[in-house]
């Protein structure tokens, strides 16, 4: 049992040439369908390959748009449906198509869907050119002839094997397929160019370890004579070097140095004072005491006299004794004028204070008389004004002639003019009256702000006037520090005298102390020398040594003794330094020298891995070419007693009489298949291409006998079905007789399911006698199509039951 067993007929609406809704039934071994051109028959045979595929690629070679044209002309949609037993719907196999868009489940999955299209349906329009379809080929693409040579050769496989080994033959492509491969060389460039830059460093810390070394027994001869230095005992050297320091003995040293350059620069000192005259020095000190003195009993008592008197009013004066005498006095006469200045202001200001206040009270008397007749005169004219001009205004609508409506009389009688006029006059007056009210009651406002503002200033200035006992104190201070400064203008002369003569004094007593200094300072730099030469197992300075030369004596050894401390502590430094820098270059080398031993293993474990890999390759390419050998033997057979011989067989049974017969050209080169077609004369010579060879009608059968080579090539049958359209086109009698008797052979032998259209009557009763039914189980399904111009298609069906020979019986 194949999946196309359970379909036994086909639903079609509105397909095509199809018009209104009709059932093509399909449950016979052999379906011969006949109508006239155009009834039906390819559309019936393109409906069935749609709902099986979803596809009709015969019309989609020509029009990749063929959609759109396969609803019947005038309708909307249209659908296709395979039906089962009873004709039940089947799961799969319905499509509707609207609007050129194609819609539903196909019967068939992808891969069956494509066998079928190409091994058991072939178009009509088709036959013509399927050589040629066959083996055109896009330039990427391979033909559809070599599509179906390497499916049925099955070298999957094969292939398979020969291309997943291709890249061992060439080490470029073992690097873009493995990417470790190409990783693992990259490591060893990597891991050799590292090696290479580890050796040159290994070089270059050899190189710098032996010039330290040179250069630290430098240090070390300096610095421990006699000593070696040993590469393996660095440790220990380093500690005798650091138990070797200098420092504290240096450092002592330095500090005698020091003293002695102090203690000449002292002697400097004394030796420029030496030479001033004791004797002169103290005359002259002797006279500017006793000057000094003389002025101290005198002017200076009458000096601290005045300053006293007014540190009562200035608490802060200084003294002459503890300042100078031309400060002190500068400084109380200048405390003195500013204090008379300030008095002075402050009666002038009061003074001017009082007048302020004389004029602000008068000027304030003549604002409050002003504000008394603007009162009156605002208050006249209230009285009056508002009231008339009011009782006017209500009056004045009621006075239509001369007659007073107040009294009655006849305003006529004493004025000629009209009375309404008379009083609209005078009540114009009357508000004349109000805008000098409002004038006046401005001023008024303006003489109570006057009034105020000079209440105010009368004020200030009542608070600002001194009281009668405050002048009186300032007059009497102002009396008593006029005294003074007149006692002081009396002695200026004499405090500028007292200044210079106290200056004199005290420069005298500072040349005197400078010379006594100066003889301690030079006993002592004695002393000083002495302690330190002793300090060096030297001898004392005498009474009669030069002290300048006896300190350049000593400070030339005492500097001898620090450079060569110097020079033993900078080997010490140097050695010290020098060892710590060798131990780091040993460690250095010592551990480039365990890289590069670990980068040689690696190394090495690399090239093993490469020779393996090596091997490997070697072992795939001898698979290789003997997987290559195999496919070259199979693709050869299968050419030779597959292709040819069932296409030979098939092709000479319905052209027997043809001399050039199609065959595939086996290829010399097994690594490529490229299925080509040929000619081969009977007697084995070699032909041209079929379409040159041929003529039209055996180029058909050619192609028709080639289309079922290709089908039976399968050895198990995938989809047992032959659907054939109008397959015998120009053939001749005998093609047609021997086409029957094939179809027969294939239907009874092969088990195949053959549908086929003709649109030849006679030809469609001669296929009907020809494939009727042989043995009781079989059957024939003839299906006549017919279809007016404005009717809907009919399929008529009939079915050919076994019917025994009358004459064999």
């Amino acid at each position: 049992m194949t999946m196309l067993d359970p379909i036994e007929g086909l639903v079609i609406q509105n397909f095509r040439s199809i018009r209104g809704t009709v059932p093509v039934p399909l449950d016979a071994p052999i379906v011969l369908i006949h109508g006239a051109n155009g009834a039906g028959k390819t559309s019936i045979l393109s409906a069935l390959e749609l709902a099986l595929t979803r596809e009709i690629p015969a019309m989609k070679r020509d029009d990749e748009t063929f959609e759109r044209f396969l609803v019947h002309q005038g309708q909307k949609q249209a659908s296709v449906s395979l039906v089962g037993k009873n004709s039940v719907p089947l799961k799969q196999g319905a499509v509707t198509i609207a609007g050129g868009i194609v819609s539903g489940n196909a019967f068939l999955d992808r891969a069956d869907a494509r066998f079928f299209s190409n091994r058991c349906m072939l178009a009509q329009s088709v036959l013509s050119r399927l050589l040629k379809i066959y083996q055109d080929a896009d330039p990427n693409k391979e033909s559809a002839l070599t599509h179906f040579v390497k499916d049925l050769l099955r070298l999957d496989q094969l292939d398979a094997v020969i291309d997943g080994l291709q890249p061992a033959g060439d080490v470029r492509n073992v690097r873009k397929l493995a990417p470790a491969y190409k990783d693992a060389e990259d490591l060893r460039k990597s891991k050799e160019s590292e090696r290479v830059r580890l050796q040159r460093e290994c070089t270059d810390v050899a190189q710098r370890l032996a010039t330290e070394l040179k250069l630290l027994q430098d240090d070390i001869d300096v610095a421990l004579p006699g000593r070696k230095v040993d590469l393996q005992a660095l440790e220990a050297l380093r500690d005798d070097l650091r138990q070797q320091d200098t420092s504290p003995r240096l450092l002592d040293e330095h500090g005698r140095l020091t003293e002695l350059q102090s203690v000449e620069k002292w002697s400097d000192i004394a030796k420029n004072t030496g030479s001033l005259q004791r004797t002169e020095v103290e005359d002259r000190a002797a006279t500017a005491a006793a000057s000094a003195g003389g002025w101290r009993e005198t002017t200076g008592v009458e000096l601290e006299a005045i300053t006293a008197a007014l540190r009562e009013i200035f608490p802060d004066l200084p003294s002459w004794s503890s300042t100078s005498p031309d400060v002190a006095y500068a400084s109380s006469r200048q405390r003195l004028e500013e204090e008379l200045a300030r008095l002075n202001g402050i009666l002038s200001m009061d003074q001017e204070n009082l007048a302020l206040q004389a004029k602000a009270a008068e000027s304030q008397a003549q604002d409050e008389a002003r504000l008394k007749i603007i009162s009156s005169q605002i208050a006249d004219i209230s009285k009056t004004s508002s009231q008339i001009a009011t009782a006017l205004g209500a009056i004045l609508p009621h006075i239509h002639d001369n007659e007073c409506p107040v009294c009655g009389r006849d305003f006529g009688e004493i004025s000629k003019e009209p009375l309404s006029a008379h009083v609209q006059q005078h009540i114009a007056q009357i508000t004349a009256h109000s805008t000098r009210l409002r004038q006046l009651s401005n001023e008024q406002v303006t003489a109570t702000t006057r009034i105020t503002t000079s209440a105010r200033q009368l004020d200030r200035l009542r608070a600002a006037i001194l009281s009668d006992d405050a002048k009186l104190q300032a007059n009497r201070r102002i009396v008593s520090l006029t005294e003074h400064q007149v006692a002081l203008t009396r002695i200026s002369d004499a405090v500028a005298v007292g200044a210079r003569l106290l200056s004199q004094e005290a420069v005298a007593s500072r040349e005197l102390g400078r010379f006594r200094e100066d003889d301690r300072l030079s006993n002592e730099l004695r002393a000083s020398a002495s302690r330190i030469s002793e300090a060096f197992g030297g001898k004392p300075i005498g009474q009669s040594d030069q002290l300048g030369q006896f300190l350049a004596e000593l400070r030339q050894e005492v500097a001898a003794r620090v450079e060569s401390l110097h020079r033993i502590q900078r080997g010490i430094e140097g050695a010290t330094n020098r060892c710590t820098a060798v131990l780091r270059l040993r460690s250095q080398r010592d551990t480039v020298t365990g890289d590069i031993t670990l980068l040689d293993e690696d190394i090495e474990k690399l090239d093993t891995a490469f020779r393996v890999a090596d091997a490997d390759r070697k072992r795939a390419k001898e698979l290789s070419d003997i997987a290559r050998k195999a496919r070259t033997d199979t693709v050869r057979k299968v050419f030779n007693n597959s292709l040819n011989t069932l296409w030979r067989d098939l092709f000479v049974r319905l052209a027997p009489t043809e001399p050039f017969i199609p065959a595939f050209r086996i290829p010399q080169d097994s690594t490529e298949i490229s299925a080509t077609l040929e000619t081969i004369h009977r007697k084995g010579m070699p032909g041209g291409a079929p379409g040159s060879m041929l003529s039209s009608g055996n180029l058909n059968t050619a192609a028709l006998t080639l289309f079922l080579a290709l089908h039976f090539s399968v050895a198990t049958p995938r989809l047992p079905w032959l659907v054939l359209d109008d397959p015998v086109q120009s053939m001749d009698e005998l093609h047609i007789a021997q086409f029957a008797a094939l179809l027969r052979t294939i239907s009874r032998n092969q088990h195949r399911k053959i549908i086929i259209a003709v649109h030849e009557k006679p030809l469609f009763d001669y296929l009907a006698l020809e494939l009727s039914p042989a043995f009781e189980t079989d059957k024939l399904l003839t299906l006549e199509i017919r279809r007016g111009i404005e009717d809907d298609t009919q399929v008529i069906p009939r079915y050919l039951p076994y019917q025994k020979d009358a004459v064999a019986a």
